[in-house]
C-alpha cells in the first residue's frame, strides 16, 4: 500500500508522564483504496474510528 502521507505527532511532547490504561474498540473502514482516520487535535495524531469500553459492555 503507498504512504500517502507520513503522521508525524506535536513537538515537546512528554513520553515519561503518567499512562492511563483504557480498552477501546477501533475499526479499519476501507472504501476502495481510501482508508478512515480521525483526526484528534487534543493529541495531534490520527486514530482509527472507536472508542472506549464501559463496564460491563462487550467488544
Amino acid at each position: 500500500m503507498k504512504l500517502l502521507k507520513e503522521i508525524v505527532r506535536k513537538q515537546g511532547i512528554n513520553f515519561d508522564g503518567k499512562t492511563i490504561y483504557r480498552e477501546a474498540v477501533r475499526g479499519v473502514i476501507i472504501k476502495g483504496k481510501p482508508l478512515l482516520m480521525i483526526y484528534s487535535p487534543k493529541d495531534g495524531d490520527y486514530k482509527f474510528p472507536g472508542g472506549g469500553i464501559d463496564t460491563g459492555e462487550r467488544h
